[in-house]
């Protein structure tokens, strides 16, 4: 026989299968290694029983024993008890029970399918790390416990605390992990106080400080690590810095507790809000907005009050001369001056004023100083604007100037001949004539451009005005000097400088329009001019040399044209010379009508054929003058191929084929004799040879403009 399942669980059903065991048992039996197994079913070929422990199995029918077949049973593991439960995960559990087996050996223990770690294994009782939830299995040679009910939990672990310390009544995050995903009965104390939660995640809660540390988050009753926290002082003022202070200045608060930073922090002046310049633990920059007392107030929480006394300082906004002469006055405008007189200050020195308001002082001027002016107010010095007493320039003429040339100074206080010097950049220049009010200055070899002023005694230098040098351009030669206004020209030389900028080319006073401008080459169009007149470069204003060029006096000439015909509205050119480069008050004319120009150079204007323009002469008017004409047809000339017969008797037909006779009768000539026409079309006429006629040629008129001939003999 042979037995099935095997091996099988002890106690558990096999089938015996094999041959001649009788259709019932009667008084046969089943052996499991001798011991007698319980039949729960017996057929000729199967036998049911209860495995009571492993084989050999023999079937004994009628005192014959059958052959001894190999059966192998086993006992099951069984999961009585799991400790402690629940249990947080990470932690050892003790998984209690029977058939565990001596040793672990292969066999395993898993929490909802994950392996746990093994601390100790013996035939009745496992301790191993909780990896998780259950359910917890013990499988041993590959057969598997009853599975056991078993729940576990993860601590909530505090990482950090940010920031580290606050004040009470703000706001800290708390990071870690294991706070679940939302608060529900879940606690955040500090120590032992609740806190208030903001808001809750798994990773970090955000709540109101309450006190002082340690802080513990509880999540489903279990605690955390305790994390230390510190709860900061309230701020605390020792000094102001300076006191008093002038309103809209900068003052330092000295003390402890501030914070490190701004944040919502504020500073205020008897309850005026001030602005915070830089913030510090120990010292904050503010500017004043008024009297104190002044308060720190860092999370909500309030300094002590520090008495502090501000002041309204004078201020000048400007001055009615920042250069001046003695004898001069100046008035002197801006603000919190007072009403009742006070001083006017000049490089630290005291002076009367000439007149006092809130908003304007006057005051002449004592001598020659420079210096800053303010005024002295309740002995609070107002700020000082700079102002020179010296000489003052109004102007200088011309602008620019070329070495050796004369520049004229005007202006006041230069003082009389010998009081002083004349500079340009900072350096002296050659003074021509001096008066009290105008000084003329030569340039010198090397001068530069820059401001030029007037220098009297060791230091009192007046204001300056721009000076350009110039190296004037140099004009060499010119493309032409026979010039038709609108022609384009070259101009080659030196120093014409890189960009045109506000330079010209003039002839005359004309101002030649700039095609392209280089240091050495210009070129330009021809402006309008009369007669004789000099050609230069104007650069930045100061002119080259001149060359002299004229107005050219000759007529346009046509030479020929593009087509000797075409139709209105094509084109057709004009070829010639003495157009002029650009059309300017050109135009072209056909047969007497002004044609539309499509281009137009010194020797070609394309046109387009006018409507209405008859067989004429095509011609160029420029400048006043016309050119001579081109014989021009605006339509296509007819023009005969052939007749029908070289030669024909009086009274014989003769057909006339060629192209543009017109869909009209035009004129039919036969030896200079008008014949009348039998028939007439575009492209062909009839005609009977009249009576008198001689041989000659054949010719068609139409609008004006008369074919080639063809030779007819006259019989």
């Amino acid at each position: 026989p042979c037995a099935a399942p095997n091996p099988a669980e002890l106690g558990t059903a096999v089938t015996v299968s094999g041959t001649s065991f009788g259709a019932a048992q009667g008084a046969s039996t089943v052996a499991f290694d001798g011991i007698a197994a319980v039949v729960t079913a017996w057929s000729d070929t199967a036998i049911t029983a209860i495995a009571p422990g492993d084989g050999p199995v023999v079937v004994t029918c009628d005192g014959i024993a059958s052959n001894a077949a190999a059966f192998s049973a086993y006992v099951a593991p069984v999961i009585a008890a799991v400790d402690p439960a629940p249990a947080e995960v990470g932690t050892v559990v003790t998984i209690s029970g029977t058939a565990f087996g001596a040793a672990q050996g292969l066999s395993t223990v898993t929490f909802n399918g994950v392996p746990a770690t093994v601390v100790s294994w013996s035939d009745t009782a496992v301790s191993a790390l909780v990896p998780g939830d259950g359910p917890v299995v013990v499988t041993v040679d590959g057969h598997a416990s009853n599975a056991f009910a078993f729940a576990a939990y993860s601590s909530p672990v505090i990482g950090s605390v940010s920031p580290a310390s606050a004040r009470a009544g703000t706001a800290v995050t708390i990071s870690g992990t294991d706070f679940g995903a939302a608060q529900g009965a879940s606690t955040v104390t500090f120590n032992g106080v609740p806190a208030t939660v903001v808001s809750w995640s798994d990773t970090a809660i955000d709540v109101t400080v309450p006190c002082e540390g340690p802080v513990v988050v509880t999540v489903g009753g279990h605690a955390s690590n305790a994390f230390a926290f510190a709860v900061l002082p309230a701020p605390a003022i020792t000094a102001v810095d300076p006191d008093p202070a002038e309103v809209g200045t900068d003052v330092t608060i000295s003390g402890t507790d501030f914070g490190a930073a701004q944040g919502a922090s504020t500073v205020t002046f008897n309850g005026v809000p001030a602005t915070v310049v830089s913030w510090s633990d120990t010292a904050i920059v503010v500017t004043v907005p008024c009297d104190g007392p002044v308060v720190v107030t860092c999370d909500g929480a309030a300094s002590n009050a520090v008495a502090f006394d501000s002041f309204i300082r004078p201020h000048v906004t400007s001055l009615s001369k920042d250069y001046a002469i003695i004898g001069e006055t100046i008035t002197i405008t801006g603000e919190r001056f007072g009403s009742v007189p006070g001083k006017v200050t000049i490089a630290g020195r005291l002076y009367d004023a000439a007149s006092w308001s809130d908003t304007q002082v006057t005051f002449v001027v004592p001598g020659f100083a420079q210096g800053y002016v303010g005024v002295l107010v309740d002995g609070v010095v107002s700020n000082g604007v700079w102002s020179t007493h010296a000489p003052r320039v109004d102007s200088i003429s011309p602008g620019w100037a070329a070495v050796g040339t004369d520049v004229t100074i005007r202006g006041v206080g230069f003082g009389p001949n010998g009081s002083g010097w004349v500079a340009l950049a900072g350096k002296p220049v050659t003074v021509v004539s001096w008066t009290d009010t105008v000084v003329v200055a030569r340039m010198p070899t090397g001068a530069t451009s820059g401001y030029l002023g007037v220098v009297r005694g060791a230091w009192a230098t007046s204001n300056g005005k721009y000076l350009g040098i110039m190296i004037p351009a140099t004009v060499t030669s010119v493309s032409a000097t026979t010039l038709t206004p609108g022609q384009q020209i070259t101009v080659t030389g030196t120093n014409f400088g890189g960009p045109q900028a506000t330079s010209q080319v003039k002839i005359g006073t004309a101002v030649c329009p700039v095609v392209t401008w280089t240091n050495t080459s210009i070129t330009v169009t021809v402006p309008s001019f009369t007669g004789a007149q000099y050609l230069g470069v104007y650069l930045q204003g100061c002119p080259s040399n001149g060359i002299l060029v004229t107005r050219s006096t000759a007529s346009p000439t046509v030479a020929s044209l593009s087509r000797p015909w075409a139709n209105p509205g094509e084109q057709v050119t004009i070829y010639g010379h003495g157009f002029a480069g650009a059309q300017g008050s050109g135009f072209a004319s056909i047969s007497g009508v002004r044609a539309t120009v499509v281009s137009w150079s010194d020797t070609e204007v394309t046109v387009i054929v006018p409507a209405g323009a008859n067989a004429g002469y095509a011609g160029i008017f420029q400048n006043g003058l016309s050119s001579n004409g081109a014989c021009f047809v605006p339509f296509e000339p007819p023009v005969i191929s052939s007749l029908s017969t070289a030669s024909a008797a009086v009274g014989e037909r003769v057909t006339v084929s060629g192209t543009a006779f017109g869909s009209s009768p035009g004129v039919l000539t036969l030896a200079g004799t008008t014949v009348a026409a039998v028939s007439w079309s575009d492209t062909q006429i009839e005609f009977d040879v009249p009576a008198g006629a001689v041989s000659g040629y054949v010719g068609v008129t139409k609008s004006g403009s008369t074919s080639n001939g063809k030779w007819l003999v006259v019989k």
